[in-house]
């Protein structure tokens, strides 16, 4: 049995070579264009910005990452939409997460794992460690401290 850690970048193994990230092989969600949600409105931008976390947690084939994302995905999308809401001019804030996302996949489509996992953990800390316990906060740091 293979011991795999979620939130570190997985060997490319884990991939058949044929299969690529968008290719929404089996048990896997196509990542959405989420520049078509641009104008659909803050819930709708949303909802793909979730989706394609949750289409990359399956890609991964983690299955307890996928399982997780599958379990988060409406309180995501809560957040999401907050924070958006939340900022006077929510474009810029929209694009900057639209560029994230395809730089992440980018680094996944080049095979660049570390890379992609080091782009993920630094965002992620950078969106949601407010929303736990300053201790928490504290050793969510230090995994993002060499990035």
């Amino acid at each position: 049995m293979e011991r795999v850690v979620v939130g570190q970048p997985q060997p490319e193994h884990h991939r058949e070579p044929h299969e690529h990230p968008r290719d929404g092989g089996p048990g896997r969600e196509t990542p959405p264009e989420q520049g078509e949600q641009h104008d659909a409105g803050l819930h709708a931008f949303s909802e793909a910005d979730a989706l394609f976390h949750r289409a990359i947690a399956e890609a991964s084939r983690n299955s307890l990452l996928g399982l997780c994302a599958r379990a988060v995905h409406e309180a995501v999308v809560e957040i999401i939409e907050k924070k958006i809401s939340g900022v006077p001019d929510p474009t810029p804030w929209m694009r900057r997460s639209i560029a994230h996302h395809r730089e992440v996949l980018a680094a996944i489509e080049a095979g660049d794992s570390a890379a992609a996992a080091r782009l993920a953990r630094v965002a992620l800390h950078a969106y949601y460690a407010e929303h736990v316990e300053p201790e928490t906060q504290e050793l969510l740091s230090a995994a993002v401290a060499d990035d």
